[in-house]
């Protein structure tokens, strides 16, 4: 494993004890695991009311996502949430990359509520793209707003 890569999973280990505080449910409760790890446990939030969510592990076609990002734009995923829109299915993928010189600012917004991630617009893929997403943690859940 690379200097590198151990960095990245640092730096996501960090930012899962940041929503750890925030009253999130993340996979510091099971154990986070690295990318690469056979049978990976990586929670995602689902929105399942106008202001509720679920947590649940995340499925392999969600997961097939996750190792497509982590491969091409070399960084690792922490955390997820889904989203039913009017566009369709959104999986927002939370993201750690080799920015070094952004992740502190990186994880202040994520203090007050944003995350840098890769939406992935399951309906409509050429949509997909990176975005800042706002979130509120609803009964341990994150919930996607805005």
């Amino acid at each position: 494993m690379s200097h590198a890569l151990n960095e990245l999973e640092e730096e996501a280990r960090l930012r899962l004890g940041i929503l750890a505080e925030m009253g999130a449910e993340t996979a510091l409760t099971e154990g986070w695991q690295a990318p690469g790890t056979p049978e990976r446990l990586l929670p995602y939030s689902e929105r399942v009311e106008v202001k509720a969510g679920d947590v649940h592990p995340m499925r392999d076609e969600y997961m097939e996502h996750v190792a497509w990002l982590e491969e091409s734009a070399e960084c690792v995923v922490y955390q997820a949430t889904v989203e039913h829109s009017i566009m369709g299915d959104l999986l927002d993928l939370f993201v750690v990359t080799g920015e070094r010189e952004n992740w502190e600012a990186e994880r202040e917004a994520l203090r007050r509520g944003t995350a840098r991630a890769w939406v992935a617009a399951l309906d409509l893929p050429t949509a997909s793209d990176w975005f800042e997403v706002d979130f509120e943690v609803i009964d341990g859940a994150l919930v996607r707003v805005g």
